[in-house]
């Protein structure tokens, strides 16, 4: 291995520090509100309040537990919030304050901010005895008018994983080998990655920096190899892109073609859906399809005829 990258001067610190960026949207907090809606907020600023409020007062070493859980996942949720408001943005990208997800982080704040809310909502109950009962309903009502607010069926189409999918990667697992690698768009690649180890070609949406290989200096070539791989009727130039990043298998799916996504610059990111020639796939001098589930496949690529 070359000295330049040596674990000296590519320690962890510095593959933190100079190479990776955050994958954080970059939202300010009227779009965080706009995504995830004021109530949400509204219950998670009352939680941490009343969390603080019993550790400074009564000393609660259960409050405390919880608010140790939920400050790193605040630092890490709105910390472009926090540096933008105190005017050091830059920090962001060069030092230890770059956050890895950002606002991605909030289903995982909400786990402590939840737990207490539960118990603020419980002590009040206990309190007020009779009418208590109207405070579980009033948040009911609340969270499902904000589930109506944050638009559901959108969010589950960032993904718009089916389970036939699911069980094709568990296949593939089982039936591949680990120099095996297969093709497939943004969101079902990181699912067969995490199904199998690994053994799936991952796209260089959030690129490294700092480091001079090749696929880092364009980013985003990876995805718009994949675009035209999986748009063009040609078999052979399909099969040329998926050797080249040594990739044995491509993945197919009818609904990858409605809920897909291979964040290429050749297509807007928000308009889901990827543009294939299932055609392509049928010419056995190239592709060879090894599972079918429906309008589910996984084809191999061929050795050059």
């Amino acid at each position: 291995m070359p000295d330049t990258f040596s674990l000296w001067q590519k320690n962890l610190y510095w593959w933190w520090i100079k190479a990776l960026v955050t994958s954080s949207g970059l939202y300010t907090v009227e779009r965080q509100l706009e995504y995830y809606g004021h109530i949400p907020a509204l219950l998670g600023l009352a939680a941490f309040i009343y969390l603080a409020y019993g550790w400074v007062r009564n000393r609660d070493r259960a409050h405390l537990i919880l608010l140790l859980w939920a400050v790193p996942l605040i630092l890490e949720a709105e910390n472009e919030a926090i540096l933008n408001a105190i005017g050091k943005s830059a920090l962001t990208w060069h030092t230890i304050c770059k956050p890895l997800e950002g606002f991605r982080f909030f289903p995982f704040l909400a786990q402590p901010l939840s737990i207490g809310i539960g118990v603020m909502v419980h002590r009040a109950m206990d309190r007020l005895r009779d009418g208590g009962l109207i405070l579980p309903l009033l948040l009911l009502a609340a969270l499902v008018f904000n589930l109506h607010q944050y638009n559901l069926p959108l969010a589950f189409q960032t993904s718009g994983l089916v389970p036939e999918e699911y069980h094709a990667a568990v296949w593939y697992r089982e039936n591949s080998g680990p120099e095996d690698r297969i093709i497939a768009d943004y969101y079902r690649a990181q699912m067969f990655a995490g199904v199998c180890g690994g053994r799936a070609l991952l796209g260089g949406m959030f690129p490294l920096r700092n480091l001079d290989y090749p696929y880092i200096k364009a980013p985003g070539q990876v995805q718009n190899d994949l675009y035209v791989l999986y748009k063009t009727p040609d078999p052979e130039k399909a099969a040329e892109i998926a050797r080249r990043y040594g990739a044995t298998h491509i993945f197919y799916s009818r609904n990858m073609e409605y809920s897909g996504n291979l964040l290429s610059y050749y297509k807007p990111a928000s308009d889901y859906g990827v543009d294939i020639d299932r055609t392509k796939f049928e010419d056995p001098r190239y592709f060879e399809t090894v599972y079918r589930d429906g309008d589910v496949e996984i084809i191999r690529v061929l050795p050059p005829p």
